[in-house]
């Protein structure tokens, strides 16, 4: 297939729904148009129409394919849509969408960007826990979507160096099938708050003058680590009474063992479940000191958007934040499911404002350098189009 000189994208994702994929494509998209991509977005399951429509407004097509469930089914759905539009690449995220879109990438000769937004799962005996499935399962899907990578699609796109070594180093994929881009965030939208936005911010979630506050955004899912920062809050309050840690994100598999941790460890004055929020700026405008205590991530979006408001960070040493967050750069970096030095850290932190100051401006710096959404839109653009112009 000829590819014109503003190649023809086809994104394919499962929901336009919240969800760090989802969030990044909504802010990064109509940007990349303006560097010579045509893209449009085809979603499998229509769940957030106001989130489409909005997208839409902003120039991008947006386009209800599906339903579609499954790799079979992602791959009946996008033989039409190819066949409709003629893409000249196919970019796909997400495990149904990158098997599918895939195989039948292979079969009608689209090219295929496959996109990879976390590291893959250590599934050995002895790694900590960090998907809601069992081992075995989840092994027999890691092998899966490896042979895909690895023969079935165009190239691999990489949300972070974290994330591109171990697409290498687990899924066997050869280093120059990998691109790294990564993924940007307004800075009109996320920056350092002014102190009305703190204000208006901390009178929204009711907190007072002296309340020091800890953030994470995080859906309840094993590999976000919650039920480790729930255990790290009551180490926290030991040192710090008027601390209270604010995680906002929706519900999932790890709800109700996060809700029963709070309560054992009497935690209803210092942990506070906000929830799915449409705001995620004004949390972090309330906040005093981020934390991620993630099992497994690939950019962590939350972070990125931490590191936008300039906000000091402590982070568990996720593989797909290597080079990212660096250890008394922008961050302070423990060991991932060792809640004691998680609570430790956070207090530490809040021991020290000079040191909290220091590693708040080095988050901000790195945000500006490598996450900035202009700079980030252009590099997806210059992926699109050498992905698109790439032989099989």
């Amino acid at each position: 297939m000829e590819t014109p000189n503003r190649p023809r994208v086809l994104v394919v994702i499962d929901t336009l729904g919240p969800g760090g994929a989802e969030e990044s494509m909504k802010a990064m998209l109509p940007l990349v148009r303006t560097f010579g991509v045509d893209v449009e977005v085809g979603i499998l399951r229509s769940i957030a129409p106001e989130r489409e429509e909005a997208l839409r407004e902003r120039g991008v097509p947006v386009t209800d394919i599906g339903p579609a469930v499954g790799p079979v089914g992602v791959a009946k759905a996008l033989r039409r849509a190819i066949r409709e539009r003629q893409p000249d690449l196919l970019h796909v995220t997400l495990f149904d969408p990158v098997v599918g879109g895939a195989v039948i990438g292979r079969l009608t000769g689209t090219p295929v960007l496959a996109s990879i937004v976390n590291t893959p799962p250590d599934t050995g005996a002895n790694a900590p826990k960090d998907t809601a499935g069992s081992r075995w399962k989840v092994r027999a899907l890691r092998h899966v979507e490896a042979f895909v990578c690895r023969h079935l699609v165009t190239q691999v796109h990489a949300v972070t160096p974290g994330v591109r070594d171990a697409v290498i180093d687990r899924f066997g994929v050869r280093a120059d099938r990998v691109t790294v881009s990564p993924r940007g965030r307004d800075p009109k939208r996320f920056h350092p708050a002014s102190a009305e936005e703190r204000a208006e911010a901390r009178a929204v979630f009711d907190l007072a003058d002296g309340d020091e506050v800890v953030v994470a955004l995080a859906r309840h899912e094993p590999s976000k680590g919650l039920v480790d920062l729930a255990d790290a809050a009551a180490v926290l309050r030991e040192r710090r009474p008027a601390a209270k840690v604010l995680i906002g994100g929706r519900d999932g598999s790890q709800t109700e063992a996060l809700v029963d941790r709070i309560r054992t460890h009497g935690l209803g004055g210092t942990v506070v479940l906000l929830g799915d929020r449409p705001d995620p700026e004004r949390i972090l405008a309330a906040a005093d000191l981020f934390v991620l205590a993630s099992r497994r991530e690939g950019t962590s979006g939350a972070t990125i958007e931490a590191m936008a408001a300039g906000l000091p960070i402590v982070a568990t040493d996720v593989s797909g934040l290597t080079g990212i967050t660096v250890d008394d750069v922008n961050a302070v970096i423990v060991p991932i499911a060792q809640p004691d030095r998680l609570g430790e850290a956070m207090a530490d932190l809040l021991d020290d404002p000079d040191a909290a100051r220091r590693l708040g401006a080095g988050a901000l710096e790195t945000f500006r350098t490598q996450f900035d959404l202009e700079q980030a839109a252009r590099s997806m653009a210059e992926m699109y189009q050498r992905a698109a112009a790439k032989d099989r």
